[in-house]
């Protein structure tokens, strides 16, 4: 038996302007993907009448191209009110690791499309969504990177930043798991 093994692509990112102190890197700016689509078509006066809209998501690569049905990527500092998930930009140690992390995220939740692995020079991303929280104040990006220590009992330690829809840059600790 011939096991499929999947590869997610690679892309080339540029640099953003959320910085990792600990790390010295800049994580990549996320995009507004708008992409054309035909709905379901109405039936009026006996004709089908087709209807043209536009869906978005969310990328680390901000180019439009008519040939993946990108109609504009516009980058955004912050994501909207009413835009119904969060967001997390993940840095990686190497592109394996970011394969293994998209992996995980399709299993738990498979009707996530994963865009991709997203590399800075030597820095490696991955983008995925996540549900917001009611006890926050609404859809946030958040910016995770996983710091080395020998000194911890854990040896690791997560540094996380996040932005609110007001724009507004905290440090937070939703994701930190080694208490």
């Amino acid at each position: 038996m011939t096991a499929k093994v999947l590869r997610f692509p690679t892309r080339v990112a540029e640099k953003g302007d959320v910085w990792c102190e600990p790390l010295q890197i800049f994580f990549p700016p996320v995009f507004r993907l708008h992409f054309s689509s035909t709905m379901a078509t109405d039936v009026r006066n006996g004709g089908a009448i087709g209807r043209r809209s536009t869906r978005c998501a969310f990328s680390l690569f901000g180019e439009a191209s008519p040939s993946t049905g990108i109609l504009k990527a516009d980058r955004v500092h912050h994501l909207l009110p009413e835009d119904n998930r969060s967001l997390i930009v993940r840095h990686h140690w190497d592109s394996g690791l970011a394969e293994a992390y998209l992996h995980g995220v399709e299993d738990t939740e498979p009707q996530q499309p994963t865009d991709g692995i997203f590399e800075i020079g030597d820095d490696v991303f991955t983008i995925s969504k996540c549900r917001t929280r009611a006890s926050w104040s609404g859809p946030r990006i958040f910016y995770l990177a996983e710091l080395y220590d020998r000194e911890s009992e854990v040896g690791v330690e997560t540094w996380e930043m996040s932005v609110g829809v007001d724009g507004r840059r905290s440090r937070t600790d939703i994701f930190h798991s080694y208490d």
